[in-house]
């Protein structure tokens, strides 16, 4: 089972009638281990889907952080289809390139922990990486690491943090 929900939504203190600031960051969170039956990409990228056109109609920033088990550049990609049609980006690409990728998975080459974001969170993002591998304990992936101007997408302070609302399953 994975598990989408928007983990934390920030909002402005005082919301203007008109170009309300929302800003999410969402969190796939895989139980597979827990479960012999391994969630499709296709179910995931249909639960995503959703999410994401729900946020985005609310005029929301996004920041999408998962392990895609694959990479964003391989052929046929249903992630990178997703972030097309969202016109999300692929934030580490749009920081470093792609010139000597890491790999984030330890038993394989290519960097399949992936950070999308919408354009607004791309130009404020001011720093994006991977931690070493086994700095975070029971995960055989690198940790992942984005940091934005919150003031600047808000145009505001940051004062009210809100944990979002239980997200939907994919089976």
């Amino acid at each position: 089972m994975v598990v989408v929900c928007p983990i934390i939504v920030f909002h402005r203190k005082q919301l203007p009638k008109v170009a309300i600031s929302l800003f999410t960051l969402v969190q796939v969170v895989s139980t597979d281990f827990l479960s012999p039956i391994r969630v499709s990409v296709l179910a995931l990228v249909s639960n995503l889907d959703t999410i994401l056109l729900s946020l985005i109609a609310k005029m929301h920033e996004i920041i999408l952080m998962f392990d895609a088990n694959k990479s964003m550049s391989e052929r046929k990609s249903a992630i990178a289809r997703l972030a097309q049609k969202h016109h999300l980006i692929e934030l580490h690409v749009h920081k470093h390139g792609t010139q000597d990728e890491p790999a984030t998975y330890n038993r394989g080459t290519k960097r399949i922990n992936l950070a999308l974001g919408t354009p607004t969170i791309a130009a404020e993002m001011t720093a994006i990486g991977y931690e070493e591998f086994n700095a975070e304990p029971f995960s055989d992936h690198r940790s992942l690491f984005v940091d934005v101007k919150v003031q600047n997408i808000l145009l505001g302070d940051a004062v009210n943090m809100v944990p979002a609302k239980q997200g939907s399953k994919t089976r």
